[in-house]
């Protein structure tokens, strides 16, 4: 009995298996690099040459290579036409492709679909129920079956835009809650709490989309505050965060890249918005807080301390805020990031290597 199953990840083909071979494709961030096909005769690997819309152009194999060309809708000369192709996409022996997951056969020859999508013609399909990529097969491609890429990520955007929106309506009763937890905290275990205000806008959908791939539900921190502690108890704060049902890391100045060290913990609040305590030693908000913030986040004694010991290495307060504003920025040059990474690692370095106040 003749078999042919296919699998998939994350709406991709990874695997397919038939009576008489099997059949693994390989991927880098959704762009196809190799696939590995094992039959009785043993295995071959062909590695693949791509555009940027992972449409494969090259195959090359121990036999040689094997150059590809398309039409705009993805009509391919070679006869070879059972790898992945047009747009990354497994092409059939008789030159369509099934979308989707196997939801609808594109014809390349007639350039459409060859049924109607569910989604027409009232919904997101449009109205020509038959059509691929809008009709521009160049700018837009149809991986789902239903309507084009550009459609999906503004339906992505739309989506995540109304969840960040909810989030935002959320923040002020979140803040409150968040403030009072790290108050009772600093009274308890003798830390100095510091306000922070609310994330921007713009800076959480930028986190959103440049970390958490679009889901904003993975931003823990729109509320944050810090707690200035000494080294000694900052083990006992993150226990009693944990026991509010937070979770915490530490940040070892060793691998992070700008040299910083200290904790950043997350709690949930009780409208469901979850916030950020940030634990930090004084050497480091002495050195981490802007100018103006960082003598209020301790005591006088204790900043006087520190801030005789930076004179005398030739420091000041809250150069390391200045640095991470570069390397934070979009916009700078990765030599200045690089830079900016360089020096901020000398300066909190240089302040916490005697022994903590």
């Amino acid at each position: 009995m003749l078999r042919h199953l296919r699998f998939y990840a994350n709406d991709q083909l990874v695997t397919e298996i038939d009576s008489f071979s099997q059949r693994v494709y390989f991927r880098c961030n959704s762009l196809p690099i190799a696939t590995v096909t094992a039959t009785s005769s043993g295995k071959t690997l062909a590695l693949l040459g791509t555009d940027r819309q992972h449409t494969v152009l090259i195959e090359k194999t121990l036999q040689g290579r094997l150059f590809k060309t398309y039409t705009p809708y993805g009509l391919c000369a070679s006869t070879e036409q059972n790898l992945l192709a047009f747009n990354g996409e497994r092409q059939e022996h008789t030159g369509h492709y099934i979308l989707g997951n196997g939801y609808r056969s594109f014809n390349t020859t007639l350039m459409r679909f060859e049924k109607p999508d569910s989604y027409s013609p009232m919904g997101m399909g449009g109205i020509n129920a038959f059509t691929y990529g809008l009709g521009d097969p160049v700018g837009h491609h149809d991986p789902s079956g239903h309507f084009s890429a550009a459609v999906m990520k503004s339906l992505k955007e739309w989506s995540a835009r109304a969840k960040l929106r909810t989030m935002f309506a959320k923040a002020p009763e979140a803040n409150i809650y968040l403030d009072d937890a790290a108050q009772q905290l600093g009274k308890i275990y003798g830390a100095s709490w510091v306000p922070a205000p609310q994330k921007t806008w713009a800076r959480a959908w930028e986190k959103t989309q440049q970390k958490y791939a679009g889901d904003p539900t993975l931003l823990k921190d729109i509320v944050r505050n810090a707690l200035v502690a000494k080294k000694r108890t900052a083990p006992q704060i993150v226990k009693a965060i944990e026991a509010l049902g937070g979770k915490y890391k530490y940040i070892d100045a060793s691998t992070d890249p700008l040299g910083y060290s200290g904790i950043n913990a997350i709690i949930p609040t009780p409208n469901g918005l979850w916030g950020e305590i940030q634990v930090i030693p004084k050497r480091m908000s002495y050195a981490r807080f802007s100018p103006e913030l960082s003598p209020t986040s301790m005591s006088k004694r204790s900043f006087d301390r520190i801030n005789n010991h930076a004179e005398s290495l030739g420091l000041s307060a809250g150069v390391g805020h200045k640095y991470y504003r570069i390397f934070r920025e979009a916009n700078a040059s990765i030599r200045d990031k690089a830079e900016a990474a360089k020096l901020s690692k000398a300066y909190y370095g240089a302040l916490v290597k005697p022994t903590p106040v």
